[in-house]
């Protein structure tokens, strides 16, 4: 299943395919080439690439991206399986993986890997490109004009000061906005990002409706969910007030999220007795990163019920 920081990068990627590979060191900068996206379910075993694009200048090459939140084990293996189903689909054309890692922990400094699938299967060796966004200057992205990378700009080498300047000249793009508060949940934790774009009361509002975890909800249940929650919010708005209504559309939205994150989650019993609309925007904040798993969730849940 695709990750938050997945479809929002696959979606950059698509109008700065070429200012990746500058990034990544492939190719000089000013390089011409014919650029032509292509189908990224490839052959063979149903295996989906994260993006996936045809380059022309003096050869013909294919090139694979890669967006992983942490270095995984798993990685080298999926890689050659990914290289190997690409030149079956594109036979004759060199295919080049470059992998971008968002975050620093266990992620090594090059990418090489031998595989054998069995003892007397000849011996396979890959090569890719590992890309340490954290690593990287953001000044070529800063100083151009084009904003497609700004977003992903706030989670390389950026100082404070810098992701304050991303934040400024996204001001007025809602959509970029949103990336890059999904991006920089990746990096920093929720009072971090709140001295980023300030104490606002809008803050959470903005984050609710922005962020990847509500956006993911709504994509899948949009209708189902967050219209019950409406509909329980007015029908307890008229007897209680706008406050009721508030709490049990921020209940059903959690809710709707924490099923789709966790379908086999048991929601604790302690949850529906949480009466704060402000706790449970919270909740759903604290639930929110890629890297918070179910315990964490569940625990969150008790805590905020005690509280």
């Amino acid at each position: 299943m695709d990750q938050p920081y997945d479809r929002i990068l696959k979606k950059v990627t698509t109008k700065a395919a070429r200012k990746l590979l500058d990034i990544a060191g492939i190719l000089p900068e000013q390089t011409p080439v014919v650029l032509r996206p292509l189908e990224r379910e490839v052959a063979g075993p149903a295996l989906r690439t994260d993006q996936l694009f045809h380059y022309q200048d003096v050869h013909e090459w294919t090139v694979h991206f890669e967006f992983e939140a942490l270095w995984r084990a798993i990685m080298p293996e999926r890689l050659t399986r990914y290289q190997k189903v690409i030149t079956l689909e594109y036979p004759g054309v060199e295919v080049n993986s470059v992998v971008f890692v968002l975050r620093p922990d266990g992620c090594p400094l090059a990418g090489d890997y031998t595989h054998q699938e069995g003892a007397y299967s000849p011996v396979t060796e890959i090569r890719y490109r590992i890309v340490r966004l954290w690593e990287l200057d953001p000044n070529g992205v800063l100083t151009g004009i084009d904003e497609e990378l700004l977003p992903v700009a706030a989670i390389m080498a950026s100082t404070n000061d810098q992701v304050l300047q991303i934040r400024r000249r996204l001001a007025g793009d809602p959509e970029r906005t949103a990336q890059l508060l999904a991006l920089l949940a990746i990096r920093y934790d929720r009072e971090q990002i709140k001295a980023i774009f300030g104490d606002h009361p809008m803050f959470t509002k903005e984050i609710l409706k922005h962020s990847w975890a509500v956006r993911e909800v709504m994509e899948d249940s949009r209708q189902e969910g967050l219209q019950e929650g409406r509909q329980e919010g007015r029908q307890e708005g008229r007897q209680e007030g706008r406050q009721e209504g508030r709490i049990q559309e921020a209940r059903a939205l959690l809710r709707r999220y924490l099923e789709s994150r966790f379908p086999d989650l048991e929601i604790p019993g302690e949850f529906d007795r949480i009466a704060d609309a402000s706790v449970l925007e919270n909740l759903l904040m604290e639930c929110s990163p890629p890297d918070t798993g179910r315990e964490a969730a569940i625990a969150a849940i008790r805590r905020a019920a005690r509280n």
